[in-house]
C-alpha cells in the first residue's frame, strides 16, 4: 500500500484536501447514535453504545473544526480555490448545521430527561443552531450559483443540503420539547418555529428536487464516484416526515399544547387533534415519496458504485438512510404498527453496517494519506481543467465581433425579436 505521507509537503498538501466534506462522516455517526437510541427494539447496552458513539462524534466533530479552522488560517486562498473549483462543494458548508443537529438531539435525549437544568441548556442551543442552519443555508447559494456555473445540466443532490440544515433544526425542535420538561410557554414557541422552518424548507427543497430529477431525465446521472450522493434527497423528505407526525402530536395527543396555552382561536384542544391528524397522513405520504429516492438511490448505487473507489462521498447516504430510520420510527408509534418497528430496525442493521464498513475503509486511507493527499493531487487536476476553461472562454469573449456585440446589445434592450413568418 502506498504511503501518500512520504511525498514532499505531504502535511500541506493534507491541509489543503481537507474540505467541508469531511462533515458527512460526523452527519452520518450523529445521526446513526440517534437512531440506536430511539429504536423500537432496545436492548440491554444498546443505549450506552450510542452514547459512546455521540461523545465519539463531538470529539471528531471538534477535531474537524479545528482542522477547516486551521486551514482557513493558513491558506485561505487554497480554501477560496477549493470554492471556485467546484461551486457544488460549498453545500457542504451546511454539513456543519446538520451535525450540530445531530448532536443536538442527542443532547436532548441523554440529558434532557435526566439532568435537572439541561432542558434549559437544551432550549438555548436549539435557537442558536436555527440561526446558524437559516446562516449556512443562504451562505452556500450565494456562492453556488454565481456565473451560472450550477445549471439544470450539472444540477447536484448536495443543493439540498442547505434545506436539510433547516429541516433537521425543525426535527431538533421536537425532540428538544418531547424529551424536556419546558413549561408550554417555552415550548409552544418552539413548536411553532420548527412548523415555520418545515413549510420554509420542504418548499424549497420540493424545487431543488423537481431540477435534479430534471437534470437525470433529460442531461445525466451522477457519476460514479458521487454515486452515494443520490440518497440525499432521502434525507430532506425523511426530515419532513418526522417534524409533520412529531410537532403536530406535540400541539394534539401529547402535550395538548395549543389549548394548555390558552390564547387565540386555535386554544382549543380540537385544534390540536385535527393538526395531529393531518400531520401524521402528511407524514406518511411524505414518507412514501423518500422510499421512492431509496429505492432510486439503491439502483443507482449497486449499478454505478463499484465502478468508484472509495471516496468520502460514500459517507453521503448514512445519514438519509438514519434519518429514513427515524421517521419509520415515528410513524410506527403513531399507528402503534410492527411492521413499521420492523422496518426501522432493518434500516438502523443497514445504517450501522454500513458506518462500519465506511469506517474500516476510511482509517488505513487516512492513516497512509490516499484520502487526503490523493484527492488533493485529483483537485489539483481539475483546478488546472477549470483554469484552462475560463482562459478560452475570456478568448472568445475578446474575439467576438463589434456588430455581435452591438446586436446582444439590441435584444437586451429590446427584448427578444421573433422571426417573421413566411
Amino acid at each position: 500500500m502506498t504511503n501518500y505521507w512520504k511525498k514532499p509537503d505531504a502535511r500541506k498538501t493534507a491541509l489543503d484536501a481537507f474540505s467541508a466534506q469531511f462533515f458527512l462522516i460526523t452527519m452520518g455517526t450523529g445521526a446513526l447514535a440517534a437512531t440506536l437510541q430511539t429504536l423500537p427494539y432496545q436492548f440491554r447496552g444498546l443505549g450506552i453504545i450510542s452514547i459512546v458513539i455521540w461523545l465519539f462524534d463531538v470529539i471528531l466533530f471538534a477535531a474537524f473544526v479545528a482542522i477547516f479552522i486551521a486551514k482557513w488560517i493558513s491558506s485561505p486562498t487554497a480554501l477560496y480555490r477549493h470554492f471556485r473549483t467546484e461551486p457544488e462543494k460549498t453545500f457542504y458548508i451546511s454539513s456543519f448545521a446538520i451535525t450540530t443537529s445531530t448532536l443536538l438531539n442527542m443532547f436532548a435525549l441523554v440529558l434532557g430527561p435526566t439532568w435537572k437544568g439541561w432542558d434549559v441548556a437544551a432550549m438555548v442551543l436549539y435557537y442558536v443552531n436555527v440561526v446558524f442552519a437559516l446562516v449556512c443555508t443562504v451562505l452556500p447559494f450565494m456562492i453556488a450559483f454565481r456565473e451560472e456555473e450550477v445549471t439544470f445540466e450539472n444540477m447536484p443532490p448536495t443543493a439540498l443540503f442547505p434545506v436539510t440544515a433547516i429541516l433537521s433544526s425543525a426535527a431538533s425542535g421536537s425532540i428538544v420539547v418531547h424529551n424536556s420538561s419546558l413549561s408550554v410557554r417555552a415550548s409552544l414557541p418552539i413548536v411553532i418555529l420548527s412548523i415555520w422552518l418545515t413549510g420554509l424548507a420542504f418548499v424549497l427543497g420540493v424545487i431543488i428536487i423537481s431540477n435534479f430529477t430534471s437534470r437525470l431525465f433529460f442531461h445525466s446521472t451522477l457519476p460514479p464516484k458521487k454515486t452515494m450522493g443520490s440518497f440525499v434527497p432521502v434525507a430532506a423528505m425523511s426530515n419532513v416526515a418526522y417534524s409533520c407526525s412529531s410537532l403536530t402530536r406535540l400541539l394534539g395527543p401529547e402535550r395538548n399544547l395549543l389549548a394548555a396555552y390558552g390564547q387565540g382561536y386555535v386554544a382549543n384542544e380540537t385544534v390540536g387533534l385535527a393538526a395531529y391528524g393531518a400531520g401524521v397522513m402528511g407524514a406518511l405520504a411524505i414518507a412514501g415519496f423518500a422510499s421512492w429516492w431509496m429505492l432510486l438511490g439503491m439502483v443507482i448505487a449497486i449499478r454505478d458504485a463499484p465502478k468508484a473507489p472509495f471516496t468520502v462521498n460514500f459517507w453521503s447516504a448514512i445519514y438519509p438512510w438514519a434519518i429514513f430510520s427515524l421517521a419509520l420510527s415515528q410513524l410506527a408509534q403513531d399507528f402503534d404498527s410492527p411492521a413499521f418497528r420492523t422496518l426501522c430496525t432493518i434500516f438502523t442493521c443497514l445504517v450501522l453496517v454500513t458506518w462500519l464498513y465506511c469506517m474500516a475503509q476510511t482509517i488505513p486511507r487516512v492513516i497512509n494519506g490516499e484520502l487526503l493527499i490523493a484527492c488533493e493531487e485529483e483537485s489539483r487536476e481539475e483546478l488546472d481543467k477549470w483554469e484552462e476553461r475560463q482562459r478560452l472562454n475570456s478568448r472568445d469573449e475578446e474575439q467576438r465581433s463589434p456588430s455581435e456585440d452591438h446586436s446582444r446589445a439590441a435584444t437586451a434592450k429590446g427584448g427578444s425579436r421573433l422571426p417573421k413568418r413566411s
